[in-house]
């Protein structure tokens, strides 16, 4: 890997080889901050900005993909501009009340830091989430939230139907679903095969050990069953043009999938 990247391919595997777990996050933080000091792109999330963001990825690295200080993705900041720019979510003057499932670092902080929202995140275990909750059986209210964001989680659970319902019972009417996973658009349906069980054969059918199905070009179609209404905006980072695209470090082919309660 050529010139600045040459670094984090070595020292992250010295951090794993050498320092405790416990203290592996700080470790990152130091040479990070050190390392990708700059101004040449801006997270959205945290409002940091570096030289350059990380390298991400599982199969193979994506470059210029995870933010050195809060960890964002593209498709985190994607979000986040999308929040500001065509929102009110994170508009002063308005109350949100904000259910976040399996809450990523950067979303969690970014959520924390704005006094108006009131803001719930939760998982089945995770231990960044404030509460412990099933996502198939919700001790929520009816009509209690004004946004949920839930992103990339559906594909890792049995029951999604049941999830999907579950979120759209505990919407206000009116209210902001941001539910979106990962899409293969070159499948027309869903891939959902219960013979599908082994990591490795999930690893080569749905491209992660831990997802359960492979959506398709269907994925909104599942949110309408659900009862939700979809707005589909395709590539929706081109619309920021250009300078956006790279400042930020967006993917310009990522679709959006807005839902809404009526």
């Amino acid at each position: 890997m050529p010139g600045p990247f040459e670094p984090y391919f070595v020292l992250e595997p010295l951090i794993k080889a050498v320092v405790p777990k416990p203290l592996r996050p700080a470790a990152r933080a130091s040479y990070r901050k050190y390392l990708y000091k700059g101004n040449n792109v801006e997270c959205p999330c945290c409002g940091g900005h570096f030289k350059q963001f990380l390298p991400f990825g599982y199969k193979a690295k994506r470059l210029n993909a995870q933010c050195p200080d809060c960890n964002a993705l593209e498709r985190h900041r994607l979000l986040w501009l999308y929040l500001q720019r065509e929102t009110t979510v994170l508009s002063p003057t308005q109350h949100a009340k904000v259910l976040h499932v399996a809450p990523e670092t950067s979303f969690d902080q970014a959520f924390r830091r704005v006094p108006h929202i009131d803001y719930l995140s939760i998982d089945l275990e995770s231990p960044r989430a404030m509460q412990h909750m099933d996502l198939t059986d919700l001790p929520l209210a009816n009509d209690t939230f004004d946004v949920i964001f839930c992103i990339h989680v559906l594909e890792h659970i049995p029951d999604a139907t049941k999830a999907l319902s579950e979120m759209y019972r505990v919407l206000k009417p009116g209210g902001l679903g941001v539910i979106l996973v990962p899409v293969d658009k070159s499948l027309p349906h869903t891939l959902e095969d219960p013979a599908i069980v082994t990591p490795e054969d999930r690893t080569l059918h749905y491209g992660q050990w831990d997802h359960v199905r492979q959506y398709g070009r269907d994925y909104p179609d599942h949110l309408r069953a659900a009862g939700f209404q979809v707005e589909i905006i395709e590539h929706y980072a081109q619309r920021l043009g250009a300078e956006s695209l790279r400042r930020y470090g967006l993917v310009g082919t990522e679709d959006l999938y807005i839902s809404r309660k009526p």
